[in-house]
């Protein structure tokens, strides 16, 4: 995360809790009240992104409006293939 922060041409939040059971409603709410920018981008830390996934979501942000993507999950098969591939560009 924090290579990531420091490479990133924006500015860049964390926000962990511990993990006592599934309580994504408070961590969002935690989130949102942190943010001081113009978006909000939110993923969990199970997902994997593809290369352009904020820049997709800049592309398709516009003002006072939702932007909502959406989770493909895969076989336990698929998944090690996809996260034996390099997934950041060079």
């Amino acid at each position: 995360m924090a290579a990531f922060a420091a490479r990133a041409p924006f500015p860049v939040g964390h926000c962990r809790q511990e993990d006592l059971g599934f309580r994504v409603a408070a961590s969002r709410t935690r989130v949102i009240t942190m943010a001081e920018g113009d978006s909000l981008v939110m993923v969990n830390g199970d997902m994997v992104l593809h290369p352009r996934f904020l820049e997709d979501h800049l592309e398709a942000a516009r003002p006072g409006h939702f932007v909502h993507g959406s989770c493909v999950l895969l076989s336990e098969r698929t998944t090690a293939r996809v996260l034996s591939r390099s997934f950041h560009p060079d």
